[in-house]
């Protein structure tokens, strides 16, 4: 079986702009995306770096009270459609992505963060994982300590940070550029024996 990744165009974001002192969550507000899970990890720890979290979903509300019990600032901004010129500032001025969730197929944000060239911690065991290879760091899904303990990795050592980010943006250009997709496409049809002359050049 040949498993053929989306295709997406890493340029809509610009991965050299400047950073500020803040950690990005983009995420559908329900359990088991695990925001609540990066609220707790932060909770006993007092940061320069704001929490800003983008999204909505049923579980704002105790995600708001659970927020309120911080010394970290932690803004909120409720759904922001994927190609609005407010999302795409977060993705480029933040310095940290987290995407804590305890399943997921392809995320979307997470591709996004990838282009912007932001650090990410993510989980393992998940579609997160594939998706990132090795270009974050990965957590285990509900744990607060390993998301607290990367967390801080970052933030201790802002040119691993950088590193782990221009990575991420080498990777999504590689591996799931629309060119890439379609190479993949054309190899997949030329084993089975169709599109024997075919060029991917013409297909980018």
């Amino acid at each position: 079986m040949s498993i053929i990744p989306y295709g997406f165009d890493a340029g809509r974001y610009d991965d050299a702009a400047p950073r500020c002192q803040r950690i990005l969550a983009v995420s559908r507000l329900v359990r088991r995306k695990g925001v609540q899970i990066l609220l707790r990890a932060v909770a006993e720890l007092e940061l320069a770096h704001e929490i800003h979290i983008v999204g909505d979903g049923p579980d704002l509300p105790a995600l708001r009270r659970l927020a309120e019990s911080q010394r970290n600032r932690v803004v909120f901004h409720g759904w922001l459609d994927n190609r609005s010129p407010a999302l795409t500032e977060l993705y480029e001025s933040s310095e940290i992505f987290v995407l804590p969730s305890e399943r997921e197929n392809f995320p979307v944000s997470l591709m996004e963060a990838m282009a912007a060239g932001l650090a990410i911690v993510t989980t393992r065991g998940t579609g997160c994982a594939e998706v990132v290879g090795d270009t974050a760091l990965l957590v285990e899904p509900g744990d607060p300590a390993q998301m607290r303990a990367a967390l801080l990795a970052l933030i201790r050592d802002p040119e691993r940070a950088r590193r782990l980010g221009r990575a991420a943006r080498r990777r999504v250009e590689s591996e799931f550029s629309w060119r890439s997709v379609a190479e993949r496409y054309l190899g997949l049809y030329r084993r089975h024996g169709r599109c024997a002359d075919a060029d991917p050049r013409r297909a980018a």
